[in-house]
């Protein structure tokens, strides 16, 4: 099963969903093809909660997960994901115990 973290975030008054989007879109195409072993990445809007976003980001496994650890260009990219947002995301990592079909 996967293996991953959830994170919610406020994004700041003046950052479009567009720059969010476009930013975590750079993750897949810059980032990703680094660290093999992605099962799933997915951004959601909070209903009723403007600017508040979720994102998930599972992994196939954790040692897959934990190869980002320490990672100067992954720190990078969160840095600049931080700078979009009104605090740092407030993160749970997650272990998948069920998956429909």
């Amino acid at each position: 099963m996967a293996y991953g973290t959830l994170f919610r975030m406020r994004l700041r008054a003046d950052v479009s969903e567009e720059r969010l989007r476009a930013h975590f879109e750079r993750w897949q195409t810059a980032l990703g093809p680094r660290f093999p072993g992605t099962a799933l990445d997915t951004l959601l809007r909070v209903d009723g909660a403007e600017r508040e976003y979720i994102a998930l980001h599972l992994f196939a496994s954790r040692a897959a997960y934990d190869a980002m650890d320490g990672d100067a260009e992954q720190d990078g990219w969160y840095r600049e994901l931080v700078a979009l947002l009104e605090a740092a995301p407030q993160f749970t990592d997650v272990d998948e115990v069920w998956r429909a079909g």
